[in-house]
């Protein structure tokens, strides 16, 4: 009786271990989602805090959107996939990484920060854009230049 109800209670136990650790890992409509985390600078290595602006594209058409907080971090909870992920501010150029990947990671979360440059005042900003090889889920990135 005593060992029946000891290993009752260490399956109890170990079954709730699972279920903390799966706290991190939210549930959105059925999906499984990962929180993508970071925080956006200057080129100073200075954090950016007012009127940051992240923007994720998703397959499908699906938009999510988040803003920094007063110590310039974001938080993005993102269902599994594909994403181009773009940063923005008033008077900095927008940076944008395309096909950045939203896997099931330890933890329940993902990080990515930006860098901004200052915006020119006598021209357009070319964003800083990073691209992802697809193909092979290559983690090397290309850089482009686009304007906008």
């Amino acid at each position: 009786m005593k060992r029946s109800l000891f290993a009752l209670l260490v399956v109890s136990l170990l079954s709730c271990g699972a279920s903390a650790q799966d706290a991190g890992q939210a549930q959105q409509a059925g999906e499984l989602t990962m929180a993508l985390t970071g925080a956006v600078y200057d080129a100073n290595g200075s954090v950016i805090v007012n009127e940051v602006k992240i923007v994720a594209h998703g397959t499908g058409g699906k938009v999510f959107r988040a803003s920094v907080n007063s110590e310039g971090i974001y938080t993005l909870r993102l269902p599994l996939g594909i994403y181009s992920v773009e940063a923005g501010a008033p008077h900095f150029c927008k940076s944008i990484v395309d096909g950045f990947r939203i896997v099931n990671a330890t933890h329940g979360k993902m990080a990515l920060d930006f860098v901004l440059d200052v915006a020119p005042s006598h021209a357009p900003c070319a964003a800083s854009k990073l691209t992802t090889d697809k193909k092979s889920g290559d983690e090397n990135r290309k850089s482009e230049k686009i304007v906008e």
